[in-house]
C-alpha cells in the first residue's frame, strides 16, 4: 500500500554549536524557528519625510550541488523621500548569505543586497539589538574594477547606517 505521508522529506533541526558530519540527500535542515522569527516581519527607518521599508520572510531554498533544503531569510524593500512607500515589488532584493546557527543565535545574518536605483549589490549586515530594534549597515561589496562599466553611482540610493523598527 502507498501512503502520502511517505512523501514528506525528513526534517532535522539544527542546534547551536552542532556539526553535521555527513549530509543526508533530500533532507531539509531546518533552522529553529525562534532564531528565524526575530528577524522576520516589517521593519521601518523613518526620517522627516524619508521612509525605508524592509520585509524580511522565511524561505525554504533547495541546495543543488547538495541536494538538501535549508531555510533561508530573504527580503524586499522600498524607499521614498516623499513620506511613504509600499513594498510591492516580487523580486527578493535581499538575499541571505553566510548566516549560521551561531550568527542567527547573537541576533545577526547578512544579506547580499540589490540596488534596483543604482543597478548594483551591496553587502549588508544586519544586527537585532537588545531593545528589538535592528541595525543596517550597508557597504559596497569587494569586486575588481570594471572598465567597460566604469559609470556605476558611487553610494547607493537607500540609507547605509540606520535603526530599523519592528512595525509587524
Amino acid at each position: 500500500m502507498f501512503s502520502l505521508a511517505s512523501l514528506k522529506a525528513q526534517e532535522i533541526t539544527l542546534k547551536k554549536g552542532e556539526t553535521i558530519k555527513k549530509l543526508k540527500k533530500g533532507v531539509h535542515y531546518k533552522t529553529p524557528n525562534d532564531l528565524l522569527e526575530k528577524f522576520e516581519g516589517v521593519w521601518e527607518y523613518q526620517n522627516k519625510n524619508e521612509v525605508f521599508k524592509i520585509e524580511i520572510k522565511r524561505q525554504k531554498t533547495y541546495v543543488n550541488s547538495l541536494d538538501i533544503f535549508i531555510d533561508n531569510l530573504n527580503g524586499k524593500y522600498c524607499y521614498s523621500k516623499n513620506y511613504s512607500c509600499e513594498i510591492n515589488s516580487e523580486i527578493y532584493n535581499l538575499t541571505n548569505e553566510n548566516s549560521d546557527i551561531d550568527s542567527l543565535s547573537e541576533g545577526l545574518t547578512n544579506f547580499m543586497f540589490y540596488d534596483i536605483k543604482y543597478d548594483k549589490l551591496g553587502k549588508v549586515k544586519f544586527q537585532i539589538l537588545e531593545n528589538g530594534d535592528a541595525k543596517w549597515t550597508l557597504k559596497n561589496r569587494e569586486m575588481t574594477l570594471n572598465i567597460m562599466n566604469s559609470k556605476k553611482e558611487i553610494g547607493f540610493s537607500v540609507p547605509t547606517n540606520i535603526i530599523l523598527t519592528k512595525i509587524k
